[in-house]
C-alpha cells in the first residue's frame, strides 16, 4: 500500500486509498477534538449558571459549527468530491489549498511563526479562565 515510505516510493496506483485513509484520519481527529472539548463545556454546565452558563453554549456551539465544518472539508474542498482524494481525476475544480490552510488555522486558532507552532485552540485558552471564575482552581 505504501505505509511508511516516501511519498515518491508509494506506487501511483496506491495514491487515491492512501488519500481515502488520510481524509477519514483528519475527519476522525477533528471530531476527537471537538467531542473532548464538548464533553469538558458538559461538565462545566453543571457547576455555572447564569451569564457563565449561556458563555458556555456559545462556546459550545461556536465550536459545533467550527469543528463540523472542518471535518466536512476533508471531503468536500473538490468537485467531484472524489477528486479530494483521488488525484488521477483531471476534471476537477478544487479550493485553493491556502484557503483550506487559512480556514484550518483560524479554526484551529492556531498561530505560526517563523521559530514556533502551536495547535492550542480558542477554548485551550478559555477553560482556565473559566475554571478560576468558577472557583475550580
Amino acid at each position: 500500500m505504501g505505509y511508511g515510505m516516501h511519498s515518491y516510493d508509494v506506487p501511483v496506483e496506491n495514491w487515491k486509498y492512501l488519500g481515502i485513509l488520510g481524509a477519514i484520519t483528519g475527519t476522525t481527529s477533528v471530531l476527537h477534538v471537538f467531542f473532548s472539548k464538548v464533553s469538558f463545556a458538559v461538565t462545566l454546565l453543571r457547576l455555572t449558571d447564569g451569564w457563565l452558563r449561556q458563555l458556555i453554549w456559545f462556546i459550545i456551539i461556536t465550536l459545533t459549527l467550527g469543528q463540523m465544518s472542518s471535518s466536512f472539508m476533508f471531503w468536500l474542498r473538490c468537485t467531484p468530491a472524489e477528486a479530494t482524494w483521488n488525484p488521477h481525476i483531471k476534471e476537477k475544480k478544487c479550493w485553493d489549498s491556502n484557503a483550506f490552510l487559512t480556514y484550518s488555522i483560524a479554526g484551529g486558532s492556531e498561530y505560526l511563526t517563523q521559530k514556533r507552532h502551536s495547535t492550542q485552540s480558542f477554548t485551550d485558552h478559555h477553560w482556565p479562565i473559566l475554571s478560576s471564575l468558577l472557583g475550580l482552581v
